[in-house]
Parts: C-alpha cells; structure tokens; sequence
C-alpha cells in the first residue's frame, strides 16, 4: 500500500471521504432526533462509504484488493442513489403525504438498489463480476476495472433515482408559499440533484473514456453547499459552535493532508496516530462545548419564558386591577344609587361606608363621619347603629322609631360582613315605612271602626234571629225554622268575619295579646271540631283522635279557640261532600302535636308561602269560596306564635292538604 501524493484525483476523493465523515459526526450530534436531519445521516453516511472506499483504491496496490474496495466504493454509489430519494420523500412529506404512484417508485428503486447490492456483493467473489469487471492494471495506472454486463443498470438506477428525488424536491419547492422557504427548497434541489448528475460523469473513465474529469471535481463542492445549506436550514450546524468547529476542522485538514503528503504507509504512522488522537480530542471538545452551549441556549430559553410569562403576568394583573377598579366604581355607583339606605360599620363601631340615602335619612355628614368611631353624639345614626348591632344578627327586619331630625318608621335589616383582610362588620339597610306605617294606621283604623260599626247591627240581627227561633213570638212554620237557622248561620259568618277585622286591626297594631290561663288543649280543639261540624252541614267523614295524656297548660282560650276553628273551617269549606277530615292532639316529647288533615283541594306549592300574609287566599280557594276573607290562617298564624307555638302546613294539590300546629307544654 502506497500514496501518491501527486495524485490530485486520490487527494480530492480522501478530501471528501475526510470532509463528508466530519460533516456526518455533527449532523449525528446535533439533528439526530429531527426526521429529516436522521435521513440526511444516512445519506452522509453513504457519501462517506463511497469516499473512503474510494480513496482506498488509489492507495492499494495489490489489485485483487484494490477491486474488493472498488466493489464496496460502487456498493457505496448505489447507497447514495437510493438514501437520496429517501430523503427527498421525507423532505417532501413535511409537507405532504406521497402519492401512491409515488410511493411504488420509490419502492421499486428502492428495492432495484438492494438488488444490484447483493450482486456487487457476488462481484467480490468473480473475477469478471456483473457490474465490476476485471481490474487489469494497478490503480495508478487504471482509473477504474473493466465495465461489467451490469452495469449500464447500475447507472442507469442511478439516473432514475436523481430524477425521481429531483422530482420530488422540486414537488416541495412548489408547495412552499413563503417566498424564502420556497428559495430554500430550490437551493437544495439544484446543489444535490447538480452535484449528484455531475459526479455522474465519473462513470465514462469505466468505459475508457475521461470526459471532462473538471466536471466530476465540481461534484463534491457543489454536493457540499446542498449538504451544508441544508444543515444551517434544519439547525444541523449549530452557529454558535463555529469557532470552535472552524478552529477544530482546520487543526483535523492540517493533520490529514501532512498524513497524506507522507511517501509511504510506515512513514505515515505517526502522523495517523496523531490524526485519530486530534480528531477523538476534538470530537469531545465540540460535544463539551455543544453541552455548555445548548445549557446556556437553555437558560437563555428559560429566561425568555420567564420573562415572557412574567410579562404576561404583570399585564393580567394590570388587567384583573383594572377590572377590580371598574367593578369598585360599578359597585360603588351601584351602592351610592340604591333607594335604600345603606352603612357598613366595623365590630368596632367605625363607619366604612354610606350611601346617600342613609346620611339623609339619618341627617348627618359623610364626609366628616367616615372613619370615626361612633358615639351616642351621633344622634339617629347611633340609634339605629346601637340597636342593630345590638339585634340578633339574622338577616330579619327590625322596626325602628326615630324622632329626630323628624319623626320616622325606620325597617332595619342587619348582615354580618366577612373580610379576608382587616376587621369584620356589618352592613345595615335602612328602609323609611313611615308613609307605610301611616296607611297601615289609617286601614286599621278604619276596619276598626267599620267593624264596630258592623257589630251593632249584626248583634240586633242575631238577638232577633234568636227570639224568632226560641218562639217567643209565634210558632213557626218548618219553612220559616229553617230560614231563620240559615240566616243564622249567616250572621253568624259575619260575625266572625268582623272579629277576625278587628283582632287583624290589633294585630297590625302591636297591641295583640293572649290573656292566659290553665286550659285543657284537647278538650278545646273536641269542642272546636263539634262547632265547625254544625256550622257547615255536609256529608263529611271526620274522623278524631285526641289523646289521654295531653296536660294542661297556660292558653287563651278564646283566641285559641278561635285559631282551631279558623283552621277547621277551611278544611270543612274546601273538602268537598264524601270527603275525609281527620282531627288529631297528641303529647310528643316536650310539645303538644295537633294535626288537622283533609282529602280536599290542596294547595299548589308556589302558594304555600303566601297563606300566612294578610288578605291572602290560594286562586282554587277564591274561586270555590267567594266570601272568605284571607284574614283566618294570618289571624292563627300570630295566636299560635303568641303561645311561643309554631304552625306549618304541607300540601298537594288535588290531594288535600294537612296543617300541623306544635304548642309548648
């Protein structure tokens, strides 16, 4: 084995077997997890064979040897073609998905390409091989052993594959809307489909003629410029390494070339066992220097995205203390408009907040208010503070009476305020029902009077409606016995009805009270059911069960009575005939349990809520019974309250209803 260092031929092949190996280690380093860098590895990698492989035979001189590494160097042509059209699919799959007809080419040349491998293989084994002929001469003296019968297939693979993965690059050109990507595409198709067709032309010394050998020189750089454009493309070659890689590479040239200048093979020892301790120094130099690199690019990523969400914080959080302010403003606006009064005061008595319906209803100064710990100086709004504060806190309305600046009917409602920051306190609102409690007045006033007015007559009416069923002034007839019951009944109808006007009047007028005294509940509620049941004659099932051991406890019996009667006659008034009601009184626990159940209308569930208020009555209720008032269940509601007792009811419409009254022992 020897060099000719006045080979120009040899030294530009070893050139590019040392250029190409160089090239492939950095793209293996740096573009091995991209699918386009890993096809571009292995179209390196097959560059690489043929380059070295082809240096190889320039420096062997036996010449069986010399053909074995010519076989492998054409092996290495063949691999060329077919990664060459690998790549061009993938590159054009990045964008697109190949067509059938594509894809069965590219599989057909592919497996065409396997094919000629195994017989270059063959070829190393047969003198006069398919595809590489005898080499008659030492390679100094011949460029290439003599054409085998295949292999004219062998380039004409070749050809095909550069047309079809020029095809293909130039399909991807096409694709391209951006003008500089489209440029890219174009620049790559013309340096690798160019040099590949230039190094073509190194096939005519096979068949003795030396056709332009500059042309087949122009391959290899042109090749490079496609390899290299590519890599800075798809960040293969990283810019931040080039110092250290343009110094390593220079140090790496160097040494190759005074390897290659040495006369002999043993002469060259030294200097390759140089070149192989520079190029592994190197190889880890660049990968330390990539690893510090691609940490900083790290930090350097990491402190964008730091900042950049650090930016994107401080924006949304501009944006959320805008929207805070905003909303403030909207609240504020909101509270200063309401058309009640509203204050928020700390647990320790400061003002917060108020609005200017309470500084005007209460008739002091916002502005000099605001902050200050509140003391009895401050006239109306510590009375209303002082009292508010001091009611249980439970969201229910509390009346307030103020006489000065003027006198007013205040309706409080106080709600304790939770802060995350700072002290607790309360929001109070204030409603002016002066004017309310004034009409209230006047309609209680007048009811009182209307039904005072109503009395006298309807009492004549009763005594007279007595003397007339006693006899006293005639017998009458059956007829005229039962008018006179009927009318009876009537008046006294209309007697309850002016009770229940003048015990609501009372009622409104805070001056209800019971007048108790030891009483027996069962035998109220029995005398209760047996009234109501001659009141209103009607075939009705009524069914009673009153208990034992009920005891006696402290009641008015009047209002009481009152209250059982009110409840049983709207059972016996809304249950039609044929109807069951059922009465029942029993000791459970520490209370005394009346349930009064019928089988009658019921009452839908949205008006359940309404039948405690006065003057109220269900829609069914008020279509069967016109003259019912709405006063009867207000009027028990505030009996059974008044003896500390609790009334529900529970209902379904069309079933009946059942009314539940609970008194304490």
């Amino acid at each position: 084995m020897s060099f000719d260092p006045s080979n120009i031929q040899a030294i530009g092949i070893g050139v590019t077997a040392f250029l190409a190996t160089l090239v492939a280690t950095f793209v293996i380093i740096s573009s091995k997890k991209n699918k386009v860098g890993r096809a571009l590895i292995i179209m390196l990698l097959t560059v690489v064979w043929w380059a070295w492989f082809g240096f190889l035979y320039h420096i062997f001189d036996y010449i069986p040897v010399a053909r074995a590494i010519r076989l492998l160097s054409v092996l290495g042509i063949t691999a060329i073609s077919v990664s060459f059209i690998t790549f061009a699919s993938v590159y054009l799959e990045e964008k697109k998905a190949l067509k059938k007809r594509e894809r069965v080419i590219l599989i057909s040349l592919q497996a065409v390409g396997a094919l000629l491998a195994i017989f270059l293989f063959a070829d190393i084994f047969i003198q006069e091989g398919y595809i590489v002929g005898a080499l008659d001469f030492a390679p100094k003296e011949a460029l290439a052993p003599n054409a085998g019968p295949l292999l004219l297939i062998l380039i004409g693979h070749f050809v095909f594959c550069i047309l079809f993965g020029g095809y293909l690059l130039a399909l991807r050109a096409g694709l391209e809307t951006d003008i500089r990507r489209r440029r890219e595409a174009i620049i790559i198709l013309l340096s690798t489909t160019g040099g590949l067709i230039l190094g073509g032309t190194r096939f005519a010394p096979w068949y003795g003629v030396d056709f332009a050998p500059f042309l087949g020189g122009l391959a290899v750089p042109l090749f490079t410029v496609g390899i290299f454009y590519i890599m800075a493309v798809y960040g293969a070659f990283n810019v931040r390494l080039v110092t250290a890689e343009f110094l390593i590479f220079s140090i790496w040239t160097f040494m190759f070339f005074r390897t290659l200048m040495n006369s002999d093979f043993v002469s060259a020892i030294p200097d390759i066992i140089v070149l192989v301790v520079i190029i592994v120094t190197g190889i880890f130099l660049i990968r330390s220097v990539l690893k510090e690199v691609e940490s900083r690019v790290e930090v350097e990523r990491v402190l964008k995205e730091l900042a950049s969400l650090n930016l994107g914080l401080e924006r949304r959080v501009s944006e959320r203390t805008k929207e805070f302010l905003r909303a403030g403003e909207h609240v504020k606006t909101i509270v200063e408009n309401l058309p009640i009064g509203l204050i928020e005061v700390s647990n320790g008595k400061v003002l917060r907040r108020a609005n200017r319906v309470a500084s005007n209803l209460l008739n002091f100064n916002r502005d000099t208010k605001l902050g200050v710990v509140l003391t009895s100086k401050e006239g109306a709004l510590w009375t209303v503070v002082e009292r508010a504060l001091g009611h249980n806190i439970n969201y229910q309305a509390m009346d307030i009476l103020i006489e000065r600046p003027e006198h007013r009917d205040l309706e409080v409602i106080t709600a304790p305020l939770v802060a995350e920051q700072g002290e607790p306190g309360f929001i109070i609102l204030i409603r002016d029902v002066t004017q309310e409690k004034e009409l209230n007045r006047a309609k209680n006033e007048f009811l009182t009077i209307a039904a005072h007015k109503l009395r006298t007559p309807i009492t004549a009416l009763s005594w007279a409606l007595f003397t007339l069923s006693e006899g006293r002034v005639g017998e009458l007839t059956k007829k005229q016995k039962e008018i006179v019951a009927e009318t009876g009944k009537r008046a006294e109808i209309i007697t309850d009805l002016i009770n229940g006007f003048l015990l609501a009047a009372e009622m409104s007028s805070r001056k209800f009270m019971v007048r108790r005294e030891m009483g027996d509940v069962g035998e109220l509620l029995s005398k209760a059911v047996e009234q109501t049941r001659l009141l209103y004659d009607k075939n009705i099932n009524c069914i009673v069960s009153i208990a034992d051991d009920i005891p006696k406890i402290a009641i008015d019996p009047g209002k009481l009575s009152l209250a059982f009667k009110n409840i049983l006659s709207n059972s016996f008034i809304y249950t039609p005939s044929g109807g069951t009601i059922s009465v029942s009184a029993e000791r459970k626990g520490s209370k005394i349990l009346i349930q009064v159940g019928d089988t009658g209308i019921g009452i839908s569930k949205n008006e359940e809520d309404i039948l405690f208020q006065k003057f109220s009555r269900g829609r069914e209720a008020a279509r069967i019974y016109t003259e019912g008032s709405g006063l009867g269940l207000f009027i028990t509601k505030q009996i059974i309250e008044a003896h500390s007792g609790r009334i529900f009811i529970t209902s379904k419409k069309g079933k009946g209803t059942t009314v539940t009254v609970e008194l304490p022992e």
